[in-house]
């Protein structure tokens, strides 16, 4: 694999696709010259399966109805497939974790929010509209703290950097404790200073039974066999997730559930694996079905038989 970054605020929607367009086009023409190749991205939110447009990026405004998969095709002439990151990080999960097995498993990711991909009997589940798992925005707690999504008691105001930010601030006014003038709330610092100051441990303890709850509403419904975590939400510090997962137990029917915890290593990339998986799979179906298309149209014995046949591509 190789990575490439770079910021992506700066640039409004349709720049920024463009050059990550000639991006490809240079990664390509440097590794991969003879191959058409394809194109796989991830979106932290909704998009209509449909036409490839974006409905909603709760924390990136300004993408409403873009269709990064055409702008991208257009830039490239290759084919692009679009999917929500954390779906993908579940399809890196069911290649690199789970081997393909028909396994039932929760995926959650922890960034700056929540998200999450289903596994059920070894294949990602999306659901009716493609719009399934979003753990981040089920209700934990009524008429709870304010959603960036507008609701309020979501998962995802109390887990992930931005929550435990706001926790920490709100539970530091009511300690009454200072803080040095040029401190950043980043959470391995919330997390490392937990000990010191009243107000960041009481903060880390509401985000991990935040958690934990919102673990156990998942089982409950899933019945799963398997929980892995993955991100960079506090991913240095493990034992936050060892202790939400203990917590868990509490909040579940069945203790006696066999449940299998996994932190998912150097996850910061599993998504973008995942969208390598997706684009391999989908181009290798699509070339599939053109071989299927083609043998019916070759083999059809008359021209009714014929139009009845869908023409390859």
């Amino acid at each position: 694999y190789i990575f490439d970054k770079f910021e992506t605020a700066e640039l409004p929607p349709l720049l920024l696709l463009r050059k990550i367009g000639k991006q490809i086009l240079g990664l390509r023409e440097d590794f991969c010259s003879d191959s058409k190749g394809a194109i796989g991205v991830g979106i932290p939110g909704f998009f209509n399966r449909t036409t490839g447009k974006i409905i909603r990026l709760t924390n990136l405004p300004g993408w409403r109805e873009v269709a990064p998969t055409t702008v991208l095709s257009d830039e490239t002439d290759m084919p692009a497939y679009i999917e929500n990151d954390a779906n993908l990080f579940a399809l890196y999960v069911l290649f690199r974790e789970l081997k393909l097995v028909r396994a039932n498993a929760v995926c959650l990711v922890l960034g700056s929010g929540v998200g999450g991909g289903i596994i059920l009997d070894g294949k990602v589940y999306i659901g009716t509209k493609g719009f399934a798992s979003e753990p981040g925005h089920i209700i934990i707690q009524m008429d709870g703290e304010p959603c960036g999504c507008g609701k309020r008691g979501c998962l995802e105001a109390y887990v992930g950097g931005l929550a435990l930010e706001k926790l920490a601030k709100k539970q530091l006014e009511r300690t009454g404790e200072s803080l040095p003038y040029d401190f950043h709330f980043y959470p391995d610092e919330i997390y490392r200073l937990k000990d010191r100051h009243e107000a960041f441990n009481a903060a880390i303890s509401i985000s991990q039974k935040a958690l934990a709850i919102g673990m156990a509403n998942m089982v409950e419904i899933f019945d799963p066999e398997y929980i892995f975590i993955g991100g960079g939400f506090l991913s240095r510090y493990p034992d936050f997730y060892r202790r939400a997962f203990e917590i868990m137990r509490d909040y579940i029917s069945s203790p006696r559930r066999r449940i299998k915890f996994r932190l998912v290593k150097n996850s910061e990339q599993a998504a973008v694996k995942g969208a390598v998986y997706l684009a391999k799979t989908k181009s290798e179906e699509e070339e599939d079905e053109k071989v299927i298309n083609s043998c019916l149209l070759y083999t059809s014995p008359s021209p009714r038989d014929l139009s009845t046949s869908r023409m390859p591509s």
